[in-house]
């Protein structure tokens, strides 16, 4: 007899949990393939697995990736503004020593 796969998912959620090859349909399993979803759940009621699109995930990622802050980069924008202080306030007493300033 020709071994077949099936799709297995946990019996109260209907989260996927692997495939697997077998000879008879194994219980809480299906011949439907999960392909394309993250975190996918398999519905009962419809015969249909459940999930949120790859392609719909890495844009969440992509726009969260952008959201979140470079530490490194937050670290040198503070330093640079550090340093911008710092030379307005020799300038400013440079201009005070040479009697320029008001």
């Amino acid at each position: 007899m020709a071994q077949n796969i099936y799709f297995l998912y946990e019996p109260n959620t209907g989260h996927y949990l692997r495939a697997v090859f077998a000879d008879t349909k194994p219980a809480n399993s299906t011949e439907l393939e999960p392909t394309g979803l993250v975190n996918a759940v398999f519905n009962t009621d419809t015969n249909k697995w459940e999930g949120t699109s790859i392609a719909d995930e890495m844009a969440k990622l992509a726009k969260s990736a952008k959201m979140s802050i470079d530490p490194d980069k937050q670290m040198l924008s503070s330093m640079m503004a550090t340093m911008m202080k710092q030379e307005m306030r020799i300038q400013q007493l440079e201009a005070e020593q040479s009697g320029g300033a008001k």
